[in-house]
């Protein structure tokens, strides 16, 4: 936000939290939000897609428990996190930091585990590169990083 503000670069991907200060003073503005849909707490403002650049990635939160841990244990978590996630007094808190909770289950949270491991795994010349860069490989490092970071969740989760 700083090299943003200070006009050493255009241009800035941040989460919508760091921007929304500069946003009230007017001194920045949001141009589009990298969801599939747009937020409802920022519903004013357009997908990249909607934007014409073809491009989807969000951020997401969510509990991983270690390996062999009995599925009635999961499960109980699983719900007793849902409860609280969806509770108004936490959906009031966490819409403070632009965040929309999203209970789900943990199967379903290791669907989306796998298809984004799926997703953003490959060849740093792949498909994405385009969408991450301006240049060519420009994109490897957030690849590998990314790519990391999924491998570290997959191997938690086995």
């Amino acid at each position: 936000m700083t090299a943003l503000l200070r006009g050493d670069v255009e241009m800035v991907c941040l989460p919508a939290v760091a921007v929304t200060p500069q946003l009230a003073s007017g001194a920045v503005k949001i141009l589009a939000v990298s969801t599939a849909a747009r937020s409802s707490l920022l519903p004013g403002i357009p997908t990249l897609r909607e934007s014409g650049i073809d491009v989807e990635a969000d951020a997401w939160n969510g509990l991983i428990a270690p390996a062999g841990t009995p599925d009635a244990i999961v499960a109980k978590i699983a719900r007793e996190v849902a409860e609280v996630i969806t509770a108004p007094e936490v959906r009031d808190k966490l819409a403070t930091q632009l965040m929309e909770p999203i209970p789900s289950t943990p199967a379903a949270f290791r669907a989306r585990i796998d298809a984004d491991l799926a997703r953003w795994a490959g060849d740093p010349g792949g498909e994405h590169q385009d969408q991450l860069s301006s240049g060519p490989g420009r994109a490897a490092p957030i690849l590998r990083f990314t790519n990391r970071l999924f491998q570290i969740c997959e191997h938690l989760l086995k």
